[in-house]
């Protein structure tokens, strides 16, 4: 059995993260409040995402992979929920780690 340990996948790309701000402008890259300018995701993967799909296909089935951990960043954007519904489509395929806002006053709840 193989497993990827490291898996990123997000409907929206864009954060805050040590660079600043950041939004998703297409083609895979990030602007950060600075204005400089990032590529985040291969244009082939996303444009301003990068969803579980995509990754199924280009990396889990031709390289036989069988199950894998999701990771959330700050750096991508928080996907909480988008990692909870794909846990929920693909039952036993994927676990997910989440990442919390210290500062949300309902982080308890989530």
């Amino acid at each position: 059995m193989i497993i990827d340990c490291h898996v990123h996948a997000f409907e929206h790309l864009g954060a805050v993260c040590g660079f600043g701000e950041s939004r998703a402008i297409g083609g895979g890259k990030v602007q950060y409040a600075t204005g400089d300018i990032e590529a985040i995701v291969s244009p082939e993967d996303g444009d301003k995402e990068l969803l579980i799909e995509t990754y199924i296909e280009k990396y889990m089935k031709p390289f036989n992979i069988d199950k894998g951990v999701l990771l959330q960043s700050g750096f991508y954007s928080l996907n909480n929920l988008y990692a909870s519904d794909i846990m929920k489509k693909y039952p036993g395929k994927f676990v997910a780690a989440c990442s919390l806002d210290p500062f949300c006053a309902e982080k308890e709840a989530i």
